[in-house]
């Protein structure tokens, strides 16, 4: 491994992805997102999240890493007032990641980058709503009703009123980082038509679990929440909010995860956190809707070669362009699959509820295990 360095107008780094070193880790040090390991990390990132200063993180190989020297939660004036929230999350490295030599020779601390669990901080302005309501409210009808109406909600109704009554018993409903309801503009921003059809997908399991002797409680994570869509949430539709990292620490074995389009792992982190229960291993969670998983996230990818070359962006300044082209499917995305999360999927049904043509969900399935 190299140290890090500056990079030059036309310079061409090689890398691959090493998977089978990492998965050769795993067997040795345990599953990164396991229970016990998680939990107290979690334990670890809310001391740091009060106090700030060191933390202490552990490499795939079990190494012990100690991070720089950063703040806690809190206001941050800037000189000339400029008033900022600092907001502290974890940061969580999924298997291709890992195995992506790529993170390990390019980086400040190469040490880190082989670390599943870090503390990352956020920077934003001071908190304000982020979704005008009045312009919000003029549009959910409309929503609604083509909720109602869609081919989509048609084939997940058909599904789980079929497979509701043999299921595993389900007690509670995670929406984990479906967002808020923020009026931004492409390419980044969000349409919030999104993440409020997502909201009436989860609501529609709950209602059809409900219906089939299953007696879930809803519940929300996200740390782009802003005060007004937490509200939005609880008054409308009775979601539990929970701070972040909490929710992930309320996923079980009978838990329905509802999650699209993530920003973390949470395929990997859900089915890993829940590997275990009464003696028996590869139980995870109850189900789950997400994007469709139809590998174990390593088909293609051991071994494979990419360069990233290092050009002059228009603002001047040096970006790195990878080799691989994510309209082909080639780059990969933030929450994919593993071996761990393939052999849970194995063992449930699977119902497929969308395609790349929808925008609101894309290439969407449903997950339940039946009952033992």
């Amino acid at each position: 491994m190299s140290s890090y360095h500056s990079h030059f107008e036309g310079e061409v780094q090689y890398f691959k992805y090493d998977v089978d070193s990492i998965i050769d880790a795993y067997s040795k040090t345990g599953k990164p997102f396991a229970k016990e390991r998680l939990d107290a990390f979690i334990a670890e990132f809310k001391r740091f999240r009060s106090a700030g200063g060191l933390y202490s993180t552990t490499t795939i190989h079990g190494e012990n890493v100690m991070s720089n020297k950063s703040i806690p939660d809190g206001e941050l004036t800037m000189p000339g007032g400029a008033r900022y929230t600092v907001k502290n999350a974890i940061g969580y490295t999924d298997l291709l990641s890992l195995s992506n030599t790529r993170n390990a020779e390019d980086a400040i601390c190469p040490s880190m980058n082989l670390c599943p669990l870090t503390i990352e901080s956020l920077q934003s302005p001071a908190p304000k709503p982020c979704f005008n309501a009045m312009t919000l409210e003029a549009e959910t009808t409309k929503w609604e009703g083509e909720w109602t109406r869609s081919p989509f909600r048609h084939r997940l109704t058909t599904f789980l009123e079929a497979h509701a009554p043999s299921m595993r018993k389900v007690t509670k409903i995670m929406c984990i980082g479906l967002g808020c309801f923020s009026q931004g503009t492409a390419p980044y921003g969000r349409d919030p038509k999104r993440p409020y059809t997502q909201y009436l997908a989860a609501l529609t399991v709950h209602t059809i679990l409900k219906k089939h002797g299953h007696d879930p409680v809803i519940y929300a994570q996200d740390p782009d929440y802003c005060g007004a869509g937490i509200a939005l949430l609880e008054s409308r539709w009775g979601i539990r909010v929970l701070e972040d990292p909490d929710g992930i620490q309320t996923i079980d074995n009978n838990t329905f995860v509802v999650a699209v389009a993530n920003d973390i792992p949470i395929k990997q982190i859900a089915v890993q956190y829940t590997w275990e229960a009464d003696g028996k291993e590869g139980v995870g969670p109850a189900g789950m809707l997400t994007e469709r998983i139809v590998n174990d996230g390593t088909t293609g990818w051991r071994g494979k070669e990419h360069t990233v070359t290092w050009e002059r962006g228009e603002d001047g300044e040096l970006v790195g362009v990878s080799s691989m082209d994510i309209r082909k499917g080639e780059a990969q995305w933030s929450d994919v699959s593993d071996p761990f999360v393939w052999e849970w999927v194995r063992k449930c049904r699977e119902g497929v509820l969308g395609d790349w043509t929808d925008e609101v969900f894309g290439e969407c399935g449903i997950y339940v295990r039946e009952e033992a």
